[in-house]
């Protein structure tokens, strides 16, 4: 009687067919890389054309934040008020951080987030925050205690995270949330490191 045999669906029973296989993954990998890239673009030049649209005016979140007589920019979607902050990778637009009067904030579908930050100042030590309210505040104390820095939005956790990596000398503000991610990322960045005591 033979012996018998186990046969697995799928499975490449020699070489040619592993061959076959890695090229199929190696062109879906690059077949996804060039639908991300064309998804970046595409989110870029529309916040680019949003930013064209929008004019300096009072927003609401900011009023809520503290910050009554900011003058922000807004671009009305739908007849609503948005206030759109512009995010920038390699000192290029990328996208925009869109927020409405409740708070609700959202990006551009397909934009980059990855390492994408907002300005704040120049000079002095680069400071990392997650939000935009955030890193107005810290500018604004900085300032007037005579502290250049350069503050930087980095529009969540994660990625403030991957930004602390790459600049050896950074300082972070984390944010102490109900979840304790940024007290995470704060231990985890190798960095010095800032928590307020309230969430």
């Amino acid at each position: 009687m033979d012996e018998a045999t186990t046969w697995f669906a799928n499975k490449p029973s020699c070489q040619i067919e592993k061959e076959a296989m890695r090229k199929r993954m190696e062109a879906a990998q690059v077949a996804c890389r060039v639908e991300r890239i064309k998804l970046q673009h595409k989110a870029a030049e529309k916040a680019k054309f949003i930013l064209s649209q929008c004019h300096l005016d009072k927003h609401s979140y900011m009023d809520k934040k503290g910050f009554k007589d900011i003058l922000v920019n807004v671009y009305h979607k739908e007849e609503k008020p948005i206030m759109v902050i512009p995010m920038f990778a390699s000192k290029k637009i990328c996208g925009v951080q869109e927020i409405d009067v409740e708070g609700g904030k959202k990006f551009l579908y397909g934009a980059r987030t990855h390492e994408a930050y907002h300005n704040i100042g120049v000079g002095g030590r680069v400071v990392l925050c997650e939000g935009y309210a955030t890193a107005l505040s810290l500018h604004k104390i900085l300032s007037t205690l005579n502290k250049p820095a350069t503050v930087l939005a980095t529009f969540s956790a994660g990625n403030m995270k991957k930004m602390a990596k790459k600049i050896p000398d950074c300082f972070l503000v984390c944010d102490n949330d109900k979840s304790g991610v940024g007290e995470k990322v704060g231990k985890e960045s190798g960095r010095k490191w800032w928590m307020p005591e309230q969430v």
